[in-house]
């Protein structure tokens, strides 16, 4: 994990357990907010080590990304948290009407009390323990189509 400074300079980092420990959510911005690939092309979602961080610590997350980044995420094989807050803003394409519904979702998480708070995290248990056993399921899957293309490309190594 690296940390990411305004005058470009970046410095390696440990995950912050205590940032995880004392919060019930992440709220994720990731670094691909409005940008597309190919022309407009919203299937081709790209995640960061932002949102698999959030995974590993078991935490529930609000995800701000490219457009169709929950469906992509559920194609994967994660779970998302539709019983805690609405993700219909993952099919907005316009950039500023998908940023204030997310940041409607926030206020609305932002609303509740502590124990509220706790209930809505312990409600999703079954999946942060399902995402948290499935990235390692998606690792070694990449892995493996990782090392085929290589095979083909240096068959000699």
């Amino acid at each position: 994990v690296y940390l990411d400074f305004l005058d470009g300079t970046t410095t390696p980092q440990l995950t912050n357990l205590g940032l995880f420990l004392t919060s019930y959510f992440s709220i994720i911005f990731d670094t691909i907010f409005d940008e597309t690939y190919n022309c407009n092309d919203y299937s081709n979602v790209k995640f960061t080590d932002k949102v698999y961080r959030a995974i590993r610590m078991y935490h529930p997350f609000i995800y701000m990304g490219q457009p169709g980044a929950l469906k992509k995420f559920r194609e994967l094989g994660f779970k998302t948290f539709p019983q805690l807050y609405d993700e219909s803003y993952d099919d907005i394409v316009s950039p500023m009407k998908r940023y204030r519904t997310v940041l409607e979702q926030i206020d609305y998480i932002m609303t509740k009390d502590s124990v509220e708070l706790l209930n809505m995290a312990n409600s999703v248990e079954k999946t942060l323990r399902h995402n948290f056993t499935h990235i390692d399921r998606c690792i070694r899957s990449q892995e493996k189509s990782l090392n085929e293309k290589l095979d083909v490309y240096f068959p000699f190594c």
